[in-house]
């Protein structure tokens, strides 16, 4: 089970952000090889319950490199910060 919040309960997924946060869980579960078993996510947190599928257990995998990251202050504009 994973579970990750905001800082002091802020709110800080919208609509675009759940859908964003959502395609990527799935990416990330496929790269890793685990199944989502189920997920929620809300304003200003989310859970999700994941088993590892047998073949992967204990199977390490290497993450391709990131090609764009913005800059800190391109993120918190977008972030409204």
């Amino acid at each position: 089970m994973l579970l990750s919040k905001t800082v002091n309960g802020e709110r800080f997924f919208d609509d675009t952000a759940k859908e964003i946060l959502r395609r990527q869980l799935w990416l990330v579960a496929e790269f890793c090889g685990v199944q989502i078993l189920t997920y929620a996510i809300l304003s200003n947190h989310f859970h999700v319950l994941a088993r590892a599928t047998e073949g992967e257990r204990g199977r390490h995998r290497t993450a391709p490199p990131r090609t764009h990251r913005p800059p800190p202050a391109a993120r918190d504009r977008r972030l409204g910060r």
